[in-house]
């Protein structure tokens, strides 16, 4: 996403998490922007979730990001990591 700042344009990424609780009902969990997208973020992320008091993930849906099923596991052990691909 283009964002503006005093120095000029730049590129960075956001990510909306978001979550289906066992009641179907939806939730926001957090709304994060990071300088690069990369699998670091992701770590930081998932820790900022677990110290909001998540404790289980199922799902992870995200575009194939190389090194993020490794932070996942090693963050978030039995979660299942699911590819996206973009058309």
């Amino acid at each position: 996403m283009k964002i503006h700042r005093k120095q000029g344009v730049e590129t960075e990424a956001f990510y909306v998490v978001l979550a289906v609780r066992e009641d179907k009902r939806r939730e926001v969990l957090g709304i994060f922007n990071k300088s690069t997208e990369r699998a670091l973020g992701w770590s930081e992320m998932l820790a900022e979730l677990q110290e909001q008091g998540v404790q289980k993930i199922c799902l992870v849906c995200a575009d194939g990001l190389k090194g993020l099923e490794n932070v996942i596991s090693a963050v978030l052990p039995g979660t299942h990591c699911n590819a996206v691909r973009h058309t």
